[in-house]
């Protein structure tokens, strides 16, 4: 979802990440979603079907021109699915 600011000089951006997870609490893959609904959706799927160890869906926020921005791109952990242990590794849960 883009949105224009009230001052018409800045814009934000939001969209929803899914990442799996390995093992080791490493992302080897990324899915790019434009609602929360479908980005969660997918990363229970990727775990019920065992297709990855855990997932973990991120919101991704980005502000342009970034140099107006104190924070120009921020993600928060909004979900996670998945082995705990690896979550622990990769420090997946520190958001939720």
């Amino acid at each position: 979802m883009e949105t224009v600011t009230k001052d018409k000089v800045s814009i934000k951006v939001v969209e929803y990440e899914t990442r799996s997870i390995d093992e080791f609490g490493d992302a080897s893959e990324v899915f790019h979603f434009e609602t929360r609904e479908e980005a969660i959706l997918c990363a229970k799927r990727m775990v019920e079907h065992e297709e990855e160890v855990a997932a973990v869906v991120e919101k991704h926020t980005r502000k342009y021109p970034s140099f107006l921005h104190k924070d120009p791109s921020v993600y928060k952990t909004i979900a996670v699915f998945g082995d705990p242990q690896a979550l622990e590794l990769g420090k997946w849960d520190v958001d939720c």
